[in-house]
């Protein structure tokens, strides 16, 4: 649940479906390939645009992509500019297909972060706080039954349990910061991509290295700069 910008290891996602007259899903990451799958189940034929071990933020979409949202029975993306070649190939496909940018529609209250020249742009890393996974969930089930409908039943069933291990996760990860003295619930990233977490959680991210996105690269300024505010603040945690 956590993971989704940086690389990791895992199986190749992207999978050749047969036409066995199953809906033909496509999710664009990890985290939405996951949920998608769980929720699908067998009642789908799942294909993920981004494989597990690539970073969505740099992710240059393919024409075999295209050709996937162009068959595609629902199209799940993150959207709020967080896989941007997706979110602009999603948009510009014309498809009667319901394509959903699920970061986007769970999220009642977007972070505003403030980037490097000055503006401001939405933090798309939303999944970081559970109650916004939750409602991807649920809007993944109510899609998938919207396409399907004589397997709504089935789709409801798998949200509601991947929602019941949300919230059991939700509660461990309560625990945890619940040992960690108050003064001390500070942290410091590699990107911008933990506003979410620190506001589920009562952290308060003290600076980043990177902004939103992983595209960028920090100046020797940037980095000096926030090795003293490290030392300055005493800040005991980076990730």
């Amino acid at each position: 649940m956590l993971t989704g910008c940086n690389s990791s290891e895992g199986e190749n996602a992207n999978q050749t479906t047969g036409d066995d007259g199953k809906p033909n899903v496509v999710a664009s990451y990890s985290v939405i390939c996951d949920m998608v799958e769980k929720i699908g189940a067998d009642k789908i034929d799942s294909n993920c645009l981004i494989d597990y071990d690539q970073d969505p933020h740099t992710y240059e979409a393919k024409p075999s992509d295209r050709k996937a949202i162009e068959d595609a029975d629902a199209v799940f993306y993150a959207g709020l500019n967080f896989e941007p070649s997706i979110v602009e190939m999603s948009e510009a496909t014309k498809t009667t297909a319901p394509k959903i940018p699920l970061h986007e529609k769970a999220t009642a209250n977007v972070i505003q972060v403030d980037e490097e020249n000055g503006e401001q742009a939405p933090d798309p890393h939303v999944w970081h706080d559970i109650n916004n996974g939750k409602e991807m969930a649920k809007l993944i089930s109510d899609t998938l039954a919207q396409i399907d409908p004589d397997n709504a039943d089935t789709y409801k069933a798998n949200a509601e349990t991947y929602n019941a291990k949300l919230d059991r996760l939700d509660a461990w990860i309560k625990q945890q910061i619940a040992l960690i003295p108050a003064d001390k619930r500070r942290l410091v990233t590699t990107h911008d991509a933990m506003s979410y977490y620190a506001r589920a959680y009562g952290l308060t991210v003290e600076g980043t290295l990177l902004g939103l996105t992983t595209e960028e690269q920090p100046t020797a300024t940037k980095v000096k700069e926030l090795s003293e505010e490290i030392k300055s603040k005493g800040v005991p945690t980076v990730l």
